[in-house]
């Protein structure tokens, strides 16, 4: 067992309870962890629901850098199979960062596309049920509807490219400004937009 996840589970298991067999109850319990391998180890918690980041965080060359690396594909398939065999029942998958897919700027909402399409081949390829994502924000000078047609498109655009992807989760944002996601009519809003695309969707 790798000495920093078998570190990191025994935070988890203080942070929750004193040991394994008060950690057996929270089935409903979700516990965002930013490792990949800790999946296969949370099972010994009787954990039902995962959240985790598609990428691996390593220390960079300096002492407060570091850097983002893609999963290595043993080790998504190691991961895929451990999830397969019930150690965790639902993986969701969180995007790393905040898209600009409801961008009237060709180059940036392009960009975002081509990363969500990557990220959501990521998310499968680990075995997740649900990819999570922030909404963003619309360009300045748009409005929020022509905001989220933009969105909409990017996501079918970026689907289109990530055959059995998981489903679409969106998670709210405290809204304010041009960010969207604010209120559960947005989000509501969005589902249809996403539903008339073949987009399935959840909140």
């Amino acid at each position: 067992i790798d000495q920093d996840v078998a570190e990191l589970i025994g935070q988890v298991a203080g942070g929750l309870g004193n040991g394994r067999q008060e950690l057996q109850p929270l089935r409903e319990q979700i516990i965002v962890v930013h490792q990949i391998g800790l999946v296969l180890l949370l099972r010994v918690a009787g954990l039902e629901a995962l959240q985790i980041l598609p990428y691996r965080r390593r220390p960079g060359p300096d002492e407060d850098d570091f850097r983002w690396e893609k999963p290595d594909p043993v080790e998504a398939r190691a991961v895929r199979a451990s999830v397969a065999g019930g150690a965790v029942r639902r993986l969701a998958v969180h995007s790393r960062y905040v898209p600009f897919l409801a961008s009237q700027d060709r180059d940036s909402r392009q960009s975002s596309i081509d990363l969500l399409a990557r990220e959501l081949g990521f998310a499968r390829d680990l075995g997740g049920a649900e990819f999570v994502l922030h909404l963003g924000a619309y360009s300045p000078g748009s409005n929020p509807e022509e905001g989220m047609r933009l969105f909409a498109e990017g996501v079918a655009e970026a689907y289109a490219h990530a055959p059995d992807a998981p489903r679409l989760v969106m998670e709210n944002v405290p809204g304010g400004g041009r960010r969207m996601g604010g209120s559960l009519e947005e989000l509501a809003a969005l589902r249809v937009e996403l539903s008339k695309r073949g987009i399935d969707s959840g909140v």
